[in-house]
């Protein structure tokens, strides 16, 4: 199954905010609680006017899988991501974390993901993509050293 990454556009947030509040990614988020809609506006303008932030939707074919959102601060690229319900345990995670990859960013040297312990499908997506682990009390850490400084 290939997937590729394409940037966000203001066309998209909707299907966004669609997938930031369904059950399954609330309940692995760090932040349980329904989002709301005017809050998911303001949010979303912030982050397509920031240059440290770029969110990317995940396809297949023609159909969107998932989406991935890279926050950089101090070198470090911050990653989340979610898999669309309908395209769970088929490794789409695992191929988005290793597409990501392929992006450059600037002055960035590592990227990072946070994971819940109880969400075993990220962090066998954060293994399988050549992140490094760290198991913290709450949480685990994964970590990626970029080859190159771009």
């Amino acid at each position: 199954m290939d997937i590729y990454l394409k940037k966000v556009n203001y066309n998209d947030v909707d299907l966004l905010f669609r997938w930031a509040n369904e059950k399954e990614v609330r309940e692995n988020a760090f932040s349980t609680n329904k989002i709301e809609y005017c809050k998911h506006l303001d949010w979303f303008k912030n982050k397509m006017e920031d240059s440290n932030s770029m969110i990317y939707i995940a396809y297949f074919k023609e159909s969107a899988v998932g989406q991935i959102r890279v926050d950089i601060d101090n070198k470090i690229g911050l990653i989340t991501y979610s898999v669309d319900k309908e395209f769970r345990k088929k490794g789409i995670g695992t191929k988005i974390l290793f597409e990501i990859q392929k992006k450059s960013f600037v002055g960035v040297q590592s990227l990072v993901g946070y994971v819940k312990k109880e969400n075993v499908a990220s962090i066998k997506a954060f293994k399988r993509a050549g992140f490094s682990e760290v198991i913290e009390e709450k949480f685990n850490r994964y970590s990626l050293i970029l080859e190159k400084e771009v």
